[in-house]
């Protein structure tokens, strides 16, 4: 989707949300960080306005690091 298609019709009507919020603009995106769930207002949505396919991406380059540094810890696994 970043590359403005999208991956599910192909469509090139994809939009991004303006700065930090997207689908549930206004609201906090929650990111698990071990026991609970941290909020979080950097994140950014992208939006295929022909079939309605969407992805969030989170901007949150501390909120990321912590996950790298242990995602066991932090309660994720990395994917091979």
């Amino acid at each position: 989707m970043k590359n403005g298609q999208c991956p599910k019709c192909s469509s090139r009507e994809v939009y991004s949300s303006l700065e930090n919020g997207g689908i549930g603009d206004g609201y906090s995106a929650h990111v698990l960080d071990g026991d609970s769930m941290v909020p979080t207002r950097k994140w950014q949505t992208l939006l295929c306005a022909t079939c309605g396919y969407y992805e969030n991406y989170l901007l949150d380059e501390v909120k990321i690091a912590h996950i790298v540094e242990d995602p066991q810890k932090a309660g994720w696994k990395k994917i091979s």
